[in-house]
C-alpha cells in the first residue's frame, strides 16, 4: 500500500479525477469517442475500488488515453477557429473600399476580430489558453463580428 501513495501513484490519482471529472465529459459530449467513455468507465470503478492500487497501470493509460483525446478535441476547435477568423478577416480586407481606408480605421474594425482569433497554430500547454468552450463561443460569434465589422467598413 505504501507504494501506491508514491508522488508518481498520486499524480495518476489526481490525473485519473481530473480526467472522468472534467476531460472526459467534454470529449463525450461533443462527439462519440467510445473508447474515451470505456477509459472513463474504467477509471470510475477503479478510483471506487479497495483494490485500486493493483489498477494503477491501467489508470495511467486510461489517462493518456483520455487526455489525448481532449489534446486532439482542442488542437480541432483550435484550427476551426483559427481558419473562421482568417476567413473574415480575408472577406473584411479584400473589400474594394478596405486599401481606402487609414490604418486606425483598419485597426478599429479588425482589433476585436483579432482579439478573438487566436494566434498560430493550438499551443502545447493548454492551461492557459481559452477553453474548448470558450473557443466554441468564439466560432458562433464570428457572423456577428463579421455583421459589425461590415456596418462599420460601409460607415466610413
Amino acid at each position: 500500500m505504501a507504494s501506491a501513495l508514491s508522488p508518481g501513484n498520486l499524480a495518476t490519482l489526481k490525473k485519473a479525477r481530473q480526467a472522468v471529472e472534467v476531460l472526459g465529459p467534454i470529449i463525450t459530449s461533443r462527439a462519440n469517442h467510445g473508447n474515451v467513455a470505456e477509459a472513463a468507465d474504467r477509471l470510475v470503478s477503479a478510483l471506487g475500488s479497495a483494490g485500486f492500487c493493483d489498477r494503477l497501470p491501467q489508470m495511467a493509460a486510461d489517462v493518456t488515453t483520455i487526455e489525448r483525446s481532449y489534446h486532439d478535441l482542442y488542437a480541432e476547435t483550435w484550427e476551426r477557429r483559427r481558419r473562421a477568423y482568417d476567413e473574415l478577416i480575408s472577406l473584411l480586407t479584400g473589400r474594394p473600399e478596405w486599401t481606402e481606408l487609414p490604418p486606425a480605421a483598419r485597426e478599429e474594425i479588425l482589433s476585436p476580430v483579432r482579439a478573438r482569433s487566436g494566434d498560430g497554430v493550438a499551443p502545447e500547454d493548454i492551461r492557459t489558453h481559452p477553453s474548448i468552450e470558450q473557443m466554441e463561443t468564439d466560432i458562433l460569434a464570428v457572423e456577428r463580428l463579421r455583421q459589425d465589422a461590415t456596418m462599420k467598413l460601409e460607415a466610413l
